[in-house]
């Protein structure tokens, strides 16, 4: 759990579905029944900002990490910032190979992503 870095511990039945008509609680708990992950797949959400976004991620990636996955976690902007700095010191090819394949992404419009690795 601490390598995945979330931010809460949070669970799909902590989710508030009625206060947001853009996440759709079918395909939410769908995902949460992982086929997903056993498949090797990634699930992305995007969106404006506020409707749940990444705590699904967050939720999703936790169910990931209870069945032994590695569920890595950063905002977007902090992946966005890390990729600057690797352009600046020219390391951006070898941030890229080794960290931003996958992980979890949070933003207005930017993707929520967990993915299995």
């Amino acid at each position: 759990m601490q390598r995945a870095k979330f931010e809460q511990q949070v669970a799909l039945k902590e989710f508030d579905f009625t206060a947001s008509c853009k996440l759709r609680a079918v395909q939410i708990r769908d995902r949460g029944a992982l086929r997903w992950l056993h498949a090797g797949a990634s699930v992305i959400l995007f969106g404006p900002v506020g409707v749940g976004k990444t705590h699904v991620a967050q939720a999703l990636g936790h169910l990931a990490v209870h069945q032994g996955a590695y569920a890595p976690v950063a905002k977007t902007s902090r992946i966005l910032a890390d990729l600057a700095g690797g352009h600046a010191d020219r390391t951006w090819e070898k941030r890229i190979r080794e960290g931003h394949q996958v992980g979890l992404g949070s933003g207005h419009q930017d993707a929520d992503r967990v993915a299995s690795a």
